[in-house]
């Protein structure tokens, strides 16, 4: 399990990987996390402008040997593009990261979109890994002060994003953030739960997305 990032009540965000290694104990109610060698601080490495930075409420996905980040409280890192929807109109979006687990090397994903798709920046999301697709699933969290119930796509082997389109009609939860997701693989399902609502209210309830 890796631990990337994440806001230090004293110092603020931060940028450090953790990682812990599971196999080392077989019975995960007696896990002493005082144990040496459980833990260990990874050393990555990577020129300025593809390092993430401090970075917290953001996502971190692992898909084969690679690591992806998306999103989170580092505004500094948006990128500014055209809006394809509005030519006379500028959108920022949230680079996509990505950790090669072998070198250890930081980068950025070069991307592309699905036409008049601009995946904006956000945090207090989910994200979830269809691994036999190689598919990240963004759901929910804060767009530009408000919150969603967006679903975003990244494929990584097109390395392109989509969004899911919803009708207004459709039965699907509220928008919320700080939910939390998990992707059922047999089922094809993502399963959301809680969070709180646009008016912070806090949510109990469970949804399934069928893909």
């Amino acid at each position: 399990m890796y631990v990337m990032g994440g806001l230090d009540i004293q110092n603020g965000s931060m940028s450090n990987l953790w990682e812990l290694d599971l196999g080392s104990t077989t019975d995960l109610d007696q896990y002493d996390i005082r144990r040496p060698g459980v833990w260990t601080l990874k050393q990555t490495q990577g020129t300025k402008p593809n390092l993430p930075g401090p970075v917290a409420y953001h996502t971190t996905c692992v898909c084969k040997d690679q690591m992806f980040l998306f999103g989170g409280n580092n505004y500094t890192k948006t990128i500014t593009v055209n809006d394809p929807t509005n030519l006379e109109e500028e959108k920022i979006y949230n680079p996509l990261f990505s950790l090669n687990l072998r070198t250890w090397t930081w980068s950025v994903q070069k991307t592309r979109s699905a036409p008049g798709v601009v995946v904006k920046p956000r945090d207090e999301h989910t994200a979830v890994v269809d691994e036999e697709l190689s598919l990240m699933i963004i759901f929910g969290g804060f767009i530009e002060g408000e919150r969603t119930n967006e679903i975003a796509i990244y494929d990584m082997k097109q390395n392109k994003w989509s969004v899911v389109e919803q009708n207004e009609s459709d039965k699907m939860p509220c928008p919320r953030s700080g939910h939390s997701a998990v992707f059922h693989q047999a089922k094809r399902q993502m399963y959301i739960f809680g969070g709180k609502d646009s008016n912070s209210i806090k949510l109990n309830d469970l949804w399934v997305f069928d893909f």
